[in-house]
């Protein structure tokens, strides 16, 4: 008997004797910055009155728990999937039904220091792939430069169980190039126990939540706009709570990670 329905703002049919016999919304919806939206529910029902729970990126809002919800002058932070819970007294949930658009939102400016840079050197300079074996090139990094080359000022950052960069080709870099003391590394394996890791953090730069991403694209800010004079530890900017333990290491401490790493 299935007595409890989570919906994608699409009609959902009871075929069996339970209490809830259809449902139907919420709809996705874009509205302007500074404009209100409402969110809402319909539920046909054989006995009885469900109770509604409503929820904002699967976190329960308080106190929202009629059948439906008003947002009221959204801006960035409400972007997001919204849903709800309808529970017929028996079984409950929540999976996410509707996704708000906000529109007319001012442009986004990047204050991070060395963002700038980041972008002019994206913009103006020429990239050269380079495939093989890292053993074949890195040593002309810094250690033994080509004649008439200078030795580069270098960072490197690299995530404990990367399943794109595993560690042996990371670390297979670093050690010809002669490079550990120009490493981070990010501890995939402590975050991830923590709720605050990725299954595979090949992308932990953009895809980590914040603040978390946050502390590593300033090291690398700060990198470009001291011309890779300063490289500083993601740890030491300080935006996560102090009961969330060091999640970097720089430079690397301990033996090069050789093994893979991956998380199950």
């Amino acid at each position: 008997m299935a007595l409890l329905y989570l919906f994608s703002g699409i009609l959902l049919t009871c075929t069996s004797s339970a209490q809830i016999l259809s449902v139907s919304g919420p709809n996705s919806q874009t509205v302007s910055k500074g404009n209100s939206v409402t969110f809402s529910v319909t539920v046909v029902t054989l006995l009885g009155s469900p109770s509604y729970q409503w929820y904002f990126n699967n976190y329960a809002i308080t106190g929202a728990t009629g059948t439906s919800l008003t947002v009221t002058n959204v801006s960035v932070p409400n972007i997001g999937n919204y849903s709800v819970a309808i529970n017929n007294g028996i079984l409950g949930s929540a999976n996410p039904s509707a996704t708000l658009t906000v529109t007319d939102l001012p442009p986004v400016v990047n204050n991070v220091p060395g963002a700038v840079a980041i972008q002019t050197v994206e913009d103006t300079s020429r990239w050269l792939g380079q495939a093989g074996d890292p053993v074949a090139w890195a040593p002309f990094i810094r250690k033994n430069p080509l004649p008439g080359d200078l030795a580069k000022s270098v960072i490197i950052q690299f995530a404990r169980g990367d399943k794109t960069v595993p560690n042996p080709t990371a670390t297979a870099l670093i050690r010809s190039g002669d490079l550990t003391d120009r490493a981070t590394f990010y501890r995939n394996d402590i975050a991830f126990p923590l709720g605050l890791g990725l299954n595979n953090p090949h992308t932990f730069l953009t895809s980590l939540p914040k603040p978390i991403a946050i502390e590593p694209q300033i090291q690398i800010g700060v990198f470009f706009a001291t011309d890779g004079a300063l490289t500083i530890d993601p740890d030491s900017v300080g935006l996560l709570p102090a009961s969330v333990p060091p999640l970097f290491e720089t430079p690397i401490a301990g033996p090069l990670p050789e093994d893979l790493g991956f998380l199950p």
